[in-house]
């Protein structure tokens, strides 16, 4: 399920507040998620990757030859390496995205970033509840 993306702002926003957080990230397919925070929040330095985003799937797009797979391919991959090394995460530990984020990080690093699940962990192959190893890295009131 999609959250608005108020819900990650005030994560965000109470991260600036506690932790002195004053540059975000934003992985999304959205541009208009991009143009709100740059926009809206004007007290962030809003990072993010300069492709083309088409609130579509990704796959039918392939599938159709609408997109260039490698183009895909590379964008993703720059994404998830600039989340991997955030120092804190926001997102949904129920997406093989936000799932995927921490345990790279936990494999380079040895621990993930301080992170806020929007909502819980859910079908992973790494099983269906919360790897207790990541519970010192939530921040209160997190999901998991």
């Amino acid at each position: 399920q999609l959250r608005p993306f108020d819900d990650y702002m005030a994560v965000a926003e109470e991260l600036r507040k506690k932790h002195g957080v004053a540059h975000i990230i934003v992985s999304t397919d959205n541009d208009d998620v991009i143009r709100r925070a740059a926009a809206e929040f004007p007290e962030f330095n809003v990072t993010h990757t300069d492709y083309p985003r088409n609130n579509w799937s990704s796959w039918d797009a392939l599938v159709r030859n609408e997109l260039d797979g490698r183009e895909e391919a590379l964008n993703a991959l720059v994404n998830i390496f600039l989340a991997v090394d955030a120092d804190y995460f926001v997102g949904t530990l129920s997406s093989n995205w936000g799932r995927l984020i921490l345990m790279l990080s936990y494999a380079l690093y040895g621990r993930p970033p301080l992170f806020h699940s929007l909502d819980g962990w859910s079908n992973s192959i790494l099983g269906e509840t919360f790897p207790p190893e990541l519970l010192p890295f939530a921040l209160p009131g997190s999901a998991h």
